[in-house]
C-alpha cells in the first residue's frame, strides 16, 4: 500500500471513527452482544457497497464532485439542489454531535477535579476552537498529515484501553442478547446512529482528487479505512458491555435502557477499570476519536462552501461562521442532541450514501449505454455490451436492491424516533 493510498485510508477511518464509535455503546447495547456485533457487520457491508457506488460515479464523471454536483453532471439541476441541502443539513447535524459530545467528555472530565459545575458554557466554547485550530488552517496536504498524527495517536490510545480494560476481565456469564432486544424502539434508536458510525462517503471527492483517479488505491483505501473502524467498534462496544457488566452493574442497567450521556458513559468506564492510568486514556480516545471525525467532516463542509461561494465571500473568516456557527446553535437549543443529531445525520446519510447515488447509477447507465449503440465496433469484436464501469460489483441490480432496502429501514427508523413511535 503506497503513502498515498495509506493516507486516504486514514482519513476514511479517522473520518468514521468519531461520536459514533462513542455512542455505540449508549445505542447497540440493548441489542446483546449477537444482535449488536450482526448489526455492525451488515451495515459496514452497506456502506462499503455504497462508498463505491459514490467512487463510481466520481471515476465516471472524470472529477472530484459533491453529490450536488454529480447530481448536476449525471441528472440535472433537481438532483444538484437534493445533494447539496443534504450534504449540508448532514454535515450541521454531525457538527453538532461533535461539538457537544466532545463537550460533554470534556466537561465531566473537567468537573472531576471541581467542586463545582464551572464548564458547562465553556465546553463548547472550548471545542469549537481546537476544531477551528485543527480545520481551517493549511490546505489539505496539511490536514492529512496532522489528521494521520491524531488518528495514529487515537488508535494507540484505543489499543491500550481496550488491553487495559481486557486485563481486568475475568469469567463473565454476560448473555448474548439481552431482555430488551424484541422491542421495536430499541432497534429504532440503534440503527440510525450505527448508520451514521460508518460514514465517511461525504469526503469521496476529496479522496479522488487526493488519490489521483486512481481507482485500485481509492478501492483499497475505502476497503482498509471502513475495515479499521469495523474491527475496533466491535472491540470497543464487546470490552466496554463486559467491563460495565462486572464492575459497574448499576449504570450497565441504565445503559441497556439507553438513557445513559456520553460523559457518564466515559466517567463510569474509567472509574470501573480499577487501574487509574487507564482513566486518562479513555478521555484521550473519546476527545481524539471526536476531533478526528471532526477533521473529515469540516473538509467536506469547507470544500462545500468555497465552490459555492462567490470568491469575495469565500474568506476564511467568513466560512468559519458558516461551517460552526449554525451547530453550535442547533445544540444549545436541541435537548440531547448528541444522540438525536446522531440518529437524525443517519437519515440525511441515507441519502447521500445510497438513494441519490443509486438514482445516479442508473441515469448514468442508460447515458452511456446510449453512447454505445449495439452496432459499434467493440461491441460486434467482444459478442458483449462495451465496459464502461471502474466496479464491476457497482452494476448488481440484486445488490443495488438490497442495499436501498436497507437504506429504507433505516429511514423508518428514524421517522418513527422523530415522531415518537
Amino acid at each position: 500500500m503506497s503513502s498515498k493510498t495509506l493516507g486516504a485510508a486514514c482519513l476514511v477511518a479517522g473520518t468514521t471513527i468519531g461520536a459514533g464509535m462513542l455512542a455505540l455503546p449508549l445505542t447497540i447495547s440493548a441489542l446483546g452482544l449477537v444482535g449488536g456485533t450482526a448489526a455492525m457487520v451488515i451495515i459496514w457491508l452497506t456502506m462499503y457497497l455504497a462508498g463505491l457506488y459514490g467512487l463510481e460515479l466520481n471515476l465516471r464523471a472524470g472529477k472530484g464532485l459533491t453529490l450536488g454536483g454529480l447530481g448536476q453532471f449525471f441528472s440535472g439541476p433537481i438532483a444538484r439542489i437534493l445533494g447539496d441541502a443534504s450534504l449540508v443539513i448532514l454535515t450541521y447535524a454531525l457538527m453538532a454531535a461533535y461539538l457537544f459530545g466532545g463537550a460533554s467528555l470534556l466537561e465531566t472530565f473537567l468537573n472531576q477535579y471541581t467542586a463545582a459545575n464551572t464548564f458547562h458554557a465553556f465546553s463548547p466554547l472550548a471545542m469549537i476552537v481546537v476544531t477551528i485550530v485543527l480545520i481551517l488552517m493549511g490546505n489539505l496536504r496539511w490536514v492529512d498529515h496532522h489528521n494521520r498524527f491524531l488518528f495514529l495517536i487515537m488508535l494507540a490510545a484505543m489499543i491500550t484501553l481496550i488491553l487495559g480494560l481486557g486485563s481486568a476481565l475475568y469469567d463473565v456469564n454476560l448473555t448474548a442478547m439481552t431482555s430488551h432486544w424484541q422491542e421495536a424502539s430499541v432497534w429504532q434508536v440503534a440503527i440510525p446512529v450505527l448508520f451514521t458510525s460508518f460514514g465517511y462517503h461525504i469526503i469521496q471527492n476529496t479522496m479522488v482528487i487526493y488519490c489521483d483517479y486512481n481507482a485500485n488505491a481509492l478501492k483499497k483505501a475505502f476497503f482498509w479505512g471502513s475495515l479499521m473502524p469495523l474491527v475496533a467498534y466491535v472491540a470497543w462496544v464487546l470490552v466496554t458491555l463486559i467491563i460495565l457488566y462486572l464492575r459497574a452493574p448499576v449504570f450497565y442497567q441504565i445503559l441497556i435502557t439507553q438513557k445513559a450521556e456520553l460523559g457518564q458513559l466515559m466517567q463510569a468506564l474509567s472509574e470501573a477499570t480499577g487501574h487509574s492510568w487507564l482513566q486518562p486514556v479513555s478521555w484521550i480516545v473519546g476527545l481524539l476519536a471526536i476531533l478526528t471525525s471532526a477533521v473529515g467532516v469540516g473538509l467536506a463542509i469547507i470544500s462545500f462552501w468555497e465552490q459555492h461561494l462567490p470568491e469575495r465571500a469565500a474568506k476564511r473568516p467568513f466560512i468559519l461562521v458558516l461551517a460552526l456557527i449554525p451547530p453550535l446553535l442547533i445544540g444549545l437549543f436541541t435537548p440531547g442532541v448528541f444522540i438525536r443529531a446522531l440518529g437524525f445525520a443517519g437519515l440525511i446519510l441515507t441519502i447521500i450514501a445510497i438513494f441519490l447515488p443509486i438514482y445516479l447509477l442508473r441515469e448514468s447507465d442508460k447515458q452511456t449505454a446510449n453512447s454505445y449503440p449495439s452496432h459499434s465496433l467493440q461491441a460486434k469484436m467482444s459478442n458483449t455490451e462495451p465496459t464502461y464501469f471502474f466496479y464491476s460489483i457497482t452494476t448488481s441490480k440484486f445488490l443495488r436492491t438490497l442495499v436501498f432496502v436497507i437504506g429504507s429501514g433505516v429511514v423508518v427508523c428514524e421517522v418513527c424516533n422523530i415522531c415518537g413511535f
